[in-house]
């Protein structure tokens, strides 16, 4: 699709629809939707990664390629640290119970 339509509007489509598609984690409560939000935003995620090259040989000079992907790479492992961090003080912070697991077939018994 990249090379029909080109690896700009291709990326941005990717990543505006990976964004609502993550956001979705936040509503689910049930099976269905969360497969749904999974799949949407895991398929957006790795279209990205396929895309980014090209979107990059678009942008950048044939020099200067290298050097871009050397500098995206520590920003987004700097922002994946970060939402990991504040993933973890969103799991510390207290708030009332969760069921152990939304997509049990049987009720559990408490």
């Amino acid at each position: 699709m990249a090379d029909r339509y080109g690896p700009k509007r291709i990326y941005r489509v990717l990543l505006v629809t990976e964004g609502p598609a993550v956001a979705g984690y936040t509503v689910v409560n049930g099976l269905l939707p969360f497969v749904i939000a999974a799949v949407s935003a895991i398929t957006a995620n790795r279209s990205t990664a396929g895309v980014r090259n090209g979107f990059i040989a678009t942008v950048a000079s044939p020099h200067s390629r290298t050097r871009l992907r050397a500098y995206l790479r520590p920003v987004t492992n700097t922002g994946a640290a970060l939402g990991a961090g504040l993933a973890g003080l969103a799991l510390i912070h207290p708030t009332r119970p969760v069921p152990a697991c939304y997509c049990s077939p049987t009720p559990s018994r408490s």
